[in-house]
């Protein structure tokens, strides 16, 4: 579904490979653990008024070695732990946190496939991995609105919605996944109304829909209302109400990790998981999954004039390249059609359909 703009859990600090066990068989057991040698001081004791025990480290008489040692065992725990290598459990990695990773997320846990899971007893384990604190996603910038043909305000098709995205592509777009989109489009407005997105309203109560550039009824003829919208702020309430979706039910998020690695096997056949580094507490991380999804947003950045985010830098892009995999469409890169020249700054959408 179109947006105007294109972007552990409760690690809290904690290491992923701290979820150890066993449990029906999702859990990788896997952490090599180097011991840490106990540090034993004795205190200098006073014995008929004369030390005993050796002047250590220049601590003389009465000077107390104990904080010393503390400090050594702290940092040769802290040393082991950072040559510890971090193995996560096993499931499914999302890498990326705006819209489509968070959607991912939601619809894996809730599909007719995870819910089986359930029921067998088998909780499944999903990881969203982001390079930013999630609601900072550059879903959150988009304001005109989400196109769906609710025809809540005047006749609309699904029909009519597929001939536009697929003309608004040039003719060159991917037909079957144009249809998927004009099609679910509809119920996927409804759902995420359900899941929290306070879109405005009409008079009666239904979703508010306004024109927008490209939208079309009678197959091009002229405008129809068919982007459904929250006041200026369509992105912020996806994003937030994803979110909070997704904390709810309980996929975990590794906020503020940058992937630089997606592993495969030799051949190429089948991935093994991604490697990932903590930017807050300077780590690296090898994580394990049986599915990894790449939803890293755009790469808008390369362009010297963009109305993208400082982070729209073609990460997903990059990482499947360095892998040895092949990009599908490379070449459809998206432009806001009007803004101002130089600056990147957009005008308003009546500029080009109200």
């Amino acid at each position: 579904v179109q947006n105007e703009h294109a972007g552990e859990h409760g690690h809290d600090g904690r290491e992923i490979d701290e979820h150890r066990g066993a449990r029906d068989g999702q859990h990788l057991e896997c952490a090599v653990e180097r011991d840490v040698g106990q540090h034993r001081g004795h205190h200098a004791q006073k014995q008929d008024g004369q030390h005993e025990g050796r002047v250590r480290h220049g601590l003389h008489d009465g000077a107390q070695i104990v904080p010393v040692l503390e400090q050594r065992q702290h940092t040769e725990r802290r040393r082991a732990h950072q040559a510890r290598d971090v193995c996560a459990l096993k499931g499914r990695k999302a890498v990326g946190a705006g819209a489509a990773g968070l959607s991912a997320a939601l619809g894996m846990l809730r599909s007719e496939q995870m819910q089986a899971l359930k029921e067998a007893g088998i909780e499944p384990n999903i990881l969203v991995i982001s390079k930013l604190q999630p609601l900072r996603s550059h879903t959150g910038s988009a304001e005109g609105g989400i196109a769906a043909s609710l025809g809540n305000v005047e006749k609309d098709d699904w029909h009519w919605h597929y001939f536009d995205t697929v003309k608004g592509g040039d003719w060159l777009v991917d037909q079957d996944a144009a249809e998927l989109l004009a099609k679910e489009a509809s119920e996927t407005v409804i759902d995420l109304e359900h899941d929290g997105v306070a879109f405005s309203r009409t008079e009666d109560g239904h979703i508010a829909q306004r024109r927008f550039g490209g939208h079309t009824k009678d197959f091009g003829k002229e405008p129809v209302r068919r982007a459904a919208y929250a006041a200026d702020r369509i992105g912020h309430q996806i994003l937030f109400s994803l979110w909070q979706q997704c904390v709810a039910e309980g996929v975990e998020f590794a906020e503020e990790w940058y992937v630089t690695d997606l592993v495969i096997t030799e051949d190429g056949s089948k991935v093994e998981g991604v490697v990932a580094f903590d930017t807050h507490k300077g780590q690296t991380h090898a994580i394990h999954a049986r599915n990894v999804l790449l939803a890293t947003g755009g790469a808008g950045r390369l362009f010297h004039t963009t109305s993208n985010s400082w982070d729209l830098t073609g990460d997903g892009m990059a990482l499947a390249l360095q892998a040895g995999l092949q990009l599908e469409d490379s070449e459809f890169v998206q432009f806001h059609p009007t803004g101002l020249a130089h600056t990147g700054i957009l005008l308003s959408e009546a500029a080009r359909a109200e």
